[in-house]
């Protein structure tokens, strides 16, 4: 099970995350910007375009996507492993 982790441990990568901003109770999925040449590095931004007007307080890596609904899971035939 995945937990919400301070947000200083967070990769500041391009690599998309889910960040919570404590303030509004807001959670984003945002990269770190990180292109020097431009004002807006060293801050998160969110799948929206925009940058977070709002200071993350933690952060977690994003679920493996969805198995489809075919795919064969260890277990019983025919149940889905939780």
């Amino acid at each position: 099970m995945m937990q919400w982790l301070p947000i200083d441990t967070a990769p500041k990568t391009s690599k998309a995350i889910l960040v919570h901003c404590e303030e509004r109770k807001n959670t984003y999925t945002a990269t770190w910007a990180r292109d020097e040449e431009f004002p807006w590095s060293g801050k998160w931004k969110h799948f929206a375009g925009d940058f977070l007007t709002e200071a993350p307080s933690h952060w977690m890596p994003l679920p493996a996507p969805p198995l489809p609904d075919n795919a064969k899971l260890p277990g019983p035939a025919g149940v889905r492993a939780e």
